[in-house]
């Protein structure tokens, strides 16, 4: 009740100063109205409020778990450990280290952003964890420059414009290719770090990669089918600009007034287009594998009487009272997705069965030593 009557919840206007401040208001008013109402009639009051259990999965648990990667699995909480899990923590720990060093190195420039970096006390969470999370997702180095630009500097540089810190608090150059640079140097080593630590990842990546090279080369899309019974597609065609040339008419003299140039694309489906295939395989496969999990997880729910269920991406919600039975929910779904369950061996049988059909029909040579080299590196995990 002390919270409560502090808030003023019964007339909430009136204390505004007193919660607005928080970080979700609402919520954080709707909290506190359970609560007086527990105050008063007891805890068998029923509760209206939605609880969330977030980051249900990572990209980074699926790969350790497609893989068996017991180290890797420990990083990213995918299996008990003895220390805290936070990868996202020892990529920030692995990076310092290098900045450290560039500090006192021969580089003048890397110096410069090492220290530009450790102003603002980075490397740190904030500066890696989005990188690692898109890395499995083949996010290349200037995806990882951008959204150190986009998180890191350019909020910097919106207060530095709008008057909120002095240009001698602004560590980073003021014009933008320099500002490009700096977040350039710290995403090359946030990229080194997460070919360490994520190494088995990255290497079930190339996998992915390789066996969509392959069928590329037949010019078809890739096929897989999920564990749902869903038939998942990662289909990429070439896409070509055309120009062309337009006359403007004036329709009652005919007089022409005007040329104007104009370009448009044109997409081929006879071609695929090899690089974005490629590219997005790694995305659409960990795509496919959390929509196995969300469908198991909410059948999981209607089968155990959970019929109020929230759900956003990685992210599920329901009544407080369920919440306990909705988290064992998410955790036995995800581990009977990868459980005695052999899914990159399953992937490249699929595979190879398409693959077999579409050789004959073109009458094409089989690349047995690239199947053999997949083969060989399945079994080596």
């Amino acid at each position: 009740a002390k919270p409560c009557k502090q808030f003023g919840l019964k007339q909430p206007f009136k204390h505004l100063d007193d919660w607005r401040g928080a970080g979700e208001p609402m919520q954080f008013i709707k909290a506190l109205k359970v609560l007086l109402l527990v105050h008063e009639y007891g805890v068998d009051v029923e509760s209206d409020i939605i609880c969330f259990a977030d980051a249900a999965s990572s990209g980074t648990q699926h790969y350790s778990a497609m893989s068996r990667d017991f180290d890797q699995g420990e990083l990213c909480g995918l299996v008990i450990s003895k220390e805290p899990a936070n990868i996202y923590q020892k990529g920030a720990i692995e990076a310092a280290k290098v900045t450290e060093a560039d500090l006192v190195g021969d580089d003048a420039e890397k110096a410069e952003f090492a220290k530009m970096f450790k102003s603002i006390g980075a490397p740190s969470v904030a500066t890696s964890k989005r990188n690692f999370m898109t890395a499995g997702y083949d996010s290349p180095v200037s995806g990882m420059a951008d959204q150190i630009y986009e998180d890191i500097i350019k909020p910097e540089a919106v207060k530095l414009l709008h008057g909120e810190i002095s240009q001698d608090k602004f560590p980073f150059p003021m014009h933008k290719r320099g500002q490009r640079k700096a977040s350039r140097y710290l995403a090359e080593i946030n990229h080194a770090q997460i070919n360490k630590i994520l190494k088995c990842a990255m290497e079930t990546l190339t996998f992915l990669k390789s066996v969509v090279a392959i069928t590329a080369r037949l010019h078809r899309p890739q096929y897989w089918q999920s564990q749902s019974g869903f038939v998942a597609v990662n289909q990429y065609f070439k896409m070509y600009e055309r120009d062309i040339k337009l006359t403007r008419l004036n329709v009652k003299t005919g007089v022409k007034r005007s040329r104007v140039g104009v370009s448009y694309a044109e997409l081929n489906t006879n071609e695929i287009d090899m690089r974005e295939s490629r590219r997005s395989i790694g995305a659409n496969f960990i795509h496919s594998r959390d929509a196995d999990h969300t469908h198991h997880i909410l059948y999981s729910c209607k089968h155990r009487g959970i019929e109020d269920v929230v759900h956003i991406h990685d992210c599920f919600g329901t009544h407080p009272s369920q919440m306990d039975n909705l988290d064992e929910i998410v955790r036995a779904t995800f581990i009977n997705l990868y459980f005695m369950k052999r899914v990159l061996n399953d992937f490249l049988s699929e595979t190879l069965d398409q693959w077999e059909a579409e050789f004959r029909k073109q009458n094409s040579d089989v690349p047995e030593l690239e199947i053999e080299e997949l083969r060989q590196d399945l079994h080596g995990r």
